[in-house]
């Protein structure tokens, strides 16, 4: 027979080495996004002329 005394786990497969749960009432506050600045047209040309000589090499060895 099943012993209806024991409490059940909240959460029976939490992981031993993670955060501990928060007590009640607490509220999670999200951290705010870092300010990434857009990309200067500088690093844009250089993805492109990056991006342009892969697809050339790829295109050269599946030619050759």
């Amino acid at each position: 027979m099943n012993d209806d005394s024991r409490p059940t786990e909240l959460h029976p497969n939490r992981d031993p080495s993670g955060r501990p749960p928060q007590p009640d009432g607490d509220r999670v506050v999200a951290e705010p996004t870092p300010n990434i600045a857009p990309a200067t047209t500088r690093q844009k040309l250089l993805t492109a002329v990056a991006a342009g000589a892969a697809i050339t090499a790829i295109a050269i060895e599946l030619f050759r």
